[in-house]
């Protein structure tokens, strides 16, 4: 690898901890979120704002817990709009199941 990319390891590395641990505690975290009796019944965005969030609890355990961009961003998923999460399609339940969705009413929902 090139001395830039090795730099960039390594600055992440001090923030966020070894990538293969990170990684494995996002996916537990993940898993763990597949517990839920509701969570067959998040949206796309619920989901992606979920493994977001995921993604960097495992940062703030992994690497530096006292990181506040780490904070900030787990602030800024979780705050997004409640409109945004629900615009992909008002009725979301009728466009999903079991996490297969229906992309032509995402689609033409995005597009009015």
């Amino acid at each position: 690898m090139s001395e830039h990319i090795d730099n960039i390891h390594r600055e992440r590395n001090s923030k966020y901890g070894d990538w293969q641990t990170q990684a494995a505690v996002a996916q537990a975290i993940k898993d763990a979120y597949k517990l839920g009796s509701s969570y067959k019944d998040c949206s796309p965005a619920i989901l992606e704002k979920l493994d977001m969030i995921a993604n960097k609890l495992s940062r703030a355990v992994n690497g530096d817990p006292y990181y506040q961009d780490t904070w900030d961003d787990i602030a800024g998923y979780a705050l997004l709009p409640h409109e945004t999460t629900y615009s992909i399609d008002p009725n979301y339940k009728n466009t999903i199941h079991n996490n297969e969705v229906n992309y032509d009413n995402i689609i033409s929902e995005n597009n009015k």
